[in-house]
């Protein structure tokens, strides 16, 4: 039992003495073998904290020259960046890009509104995707499509505050055809040109009514400028008006003048409307009046006008007096 427990002992010794030279021949004497039993050949290292070789200082553990950090491997993202010159902190005025996510800027600050923000993710302009809140930015959807990459979008302005019709800033991405905040002579409420037939009473255009068409005669003509009606101020000469003196802002002004009448035909005596402003009293349309109806009738001769008529004025007069004598003797007495 002896004699085989030594057999296989001098074997496992052959064996060691064997690997040893088998792996001193390959290596040679310079080559350094790590922890893990890893070889990095010279030049390189074994890194102090990273199974791998390293051909420089940076991932030997210590701060070497020209190293600001060295945390024993060659790993970005873990406060000290793979070439050892970075902490990775935002304010240390070296740009970490390898970062998730990236830094884009670094003043040698943590200070908002610098042109580089406190977090070293955003150089503050308007379009670069990041919602810079500090600067007063609503949004910022840094619009890819547009060529100058202004940040619009249907949801949000070119100068990154959000967008909605009314706000003054048009924006052809939320499909704005005009934005004068508000209606204007061109633009009505909704963000739309403004015109005739749009069916919006747009009363900064000159518009009195709308009633989405251009047709006369139905109300509202086909300007939108007037409603048709006896009164208003305007000759509707589609609806037969000859004259309108009439005051718009006055509803209750039928349009009546000294030349108008209130059915806007042009007054004229005879006409058979009576017009009080040109001063006529009446007007029957040129039929007889009652006067010139008695008038003009057959007179019926009195009782008296049947009698013979008087020879003369003497003879009437003497007559006329001896009547008196005879009903007023007292007269003749009094004389």
């Amino acid at each position: 039992m002896n004699s085989v427990r030594y057999r296989v002992l001098r074997s496992l010794a052959k064996c060691t003495a064997l690997f040893v030279l088998l792996v001193g021949g390959c290596t040679g004497p310079e080559t350094e073998i790590c922890a893990s039993g890893l070889a990095c050949p010279t030049p390189q290292h074994c890194a102090a904290r990273q199974d791998i070789c390293i051909s420089t200082a940076c991932g030997n553990g210590t701060v070497d020259r020209d190293e600001v950090c060295d945390d024993g491997n060659i790993v970005d993202g873990d406060g000290c960046n793979a070439q050892c010159t970075s902490n990775e902190a935002c304010g240390n005025s070296f740009i970490d890009s390898q970062l998730t996510p990236p830094e884009v800027c670094d003043d040698g600050n943590t200070v908002d509104n610098d042109g580089c923000s406190k977090d070293c993710r955003s150089q503050e302009g308007c379009g670069n995707g990041v919602v810079d809140l500090e600067k007063g930015e609503q949004c910022d959807d840094g619009n890819t499509q547009n060529v100058d990459d202004d940040g619009e979008s249907p949801r949000c302005n070119f100068n990154c505050l959000l967008s909605r019709c009314g706000d003054g800033i048009l924006n052809r991405a939320a499909d704005e055809k005009c934005d004068d905040a508000g209606e204007s002579p061109t633009c009505d409420p909704d963000c739309t040109p403004s015109a005739c037939g749009d069916g919006y009473v747009n009363v900064s255009a000159g518009e009195v009514c709308d009633d989405r068409n251009t047709k006369d005669k139905d109300g509202c003509n086909s300007e939108c400028t007037s409603s048709e009606e006896c009164g208003n101020g305007l000759i509707d000469r589609e609806v037969g008006e000859e004259c309108d003196d009439g005051d718009p802002q006055n509803p209750k002004d039928s349009g009546e003048s000294a030349r108008c009448n209130n059915n806007c035909k042009l007054s004229r005596c005879g006409d058979g409307i009576t017009n009080i402003e040109s001063g006529e009293q009446c007007d029957d349309s040129g039929s007889p009046s009652t006067a010139t109806r008695i008038a003009a009738s057959p007179r019926v001769a009195t009782r008296f006008e049947t009698r013979r008529p008087v020879k003369s004025a003497t003879t009437a007069r003497r007559r006329r007096f001896a009547t008196s004598i005879a009903r007023c003797p007292h007269v003749v007495m009094a004389h």
